[in-house]
């Protein structure tokens, strides 16, 4: 026999689970996309390595705001505030 309780705990699990990976993957692409558009400035104006360089800094700072966005939303926190719910 099978707990009430565990399948509501294993579903608790996956849905933080998914929660985590989609803040990689916003990162992930963000860096990525950015990165990609550095390299076609650098290719379209011979600009090379500054293109590149200022699309990984933009690729970082936007993954870095995409994760800390969706941190707050999956965490219960308000978009204007910045203090964490009470329990």
């Amino acid at each position: 026999m099978k707990k009430s309780g565990s399948n509501g705990s294993k579903s608790e699990f996956a849905r933080q689970l998914a929660n985590a990976g989609s803040i990689g993957i916003a990162f992930v692409l963000a860096l990525g996309l950015c990165l990609f558009i550095g390299y076609w400035v650098d290719e379209w104006l011979g600009w090379h390595p500054w293109g590149k360089i200022v699309g990984l800094i933009y690729g970082v700072a936007a993954g870095l705001r995409n994760m800390w966005v969706m941190a707050k939303r999956y965490g219960g926190m308000n978009e204007n505030d910045s203090t964490p719910p009470k329990p």
